[in-house]
């Protein structure tokens, strides 16, 4: 009490009045610096692996039984139908996305499956056909197989 009244007195003898203008003086700008230089340790005790890895490339394993994998599956099999059935998609880039998706189906059969390399594989070939081929029908095919991947896996789209 008479630390604060020495040092911080605030005209009158009410020490709820000092007390609260210590608190103003000392403690709040304290506060603020203490918050920051947590923030700044928690910064650098991020790892650069941290960056690096993201969090969706996980391995998980898939229910083969489940609606969400049947469907996804009937999707692919409609694309790689429509795929073989169209003439509007360039005959090596046919080869490539039909050997990628044909990959995407072997990483989407096992038991358990890196979700970064469905990602990579499948995902993204999917993907491209839908960009490329939109407004036709084999885009609007590729994009419903997209959406049962996106949805299986949780991909946002």
């Amino acid at each position: 009490m008479n630390f604060a009244f020495d040092f911080f007195y605030s005209g009158d003898n009410n020490i709820t009045r000092t007390i609260q203008d210590m608190s103003d003086q000392l403690f709040r700008p304290l506060s603020e610096d203490l918050r920051l230089w947590f923030d700044e340790i928690a910064d650098l005790a991020k790892t650069p692996e941290d960056a690096e890895i993201p969090a969706a490339d996980r391995v998980v394993a898939l229910d083969h039984n489940s609606r969400g994998y049947t469907e996804a599956i009937q999707k692919i099999a409609d694309l790689e139908e429509a795929l073989r059935a169209s003439n509007a998609i360039d005959s090596d880039e046919k080869a490539r996305v039909k050997a990628e998706i044909e990959s995407g189906k072997i990483l989407l059969a096992a038991p358990r499956t890196r979700l970064g390399a469905v990602k990579a594989v499948l995902f993204a070939s999917v993907v491209w056909i839908a960009d490329n081929f939109a407004g036709g029908a084999l885009g609007e095919i590729a994009g419903a197989a997209a959406r049962a991947i996106a949805t299986l896996l949780g991909f946002p789209l």
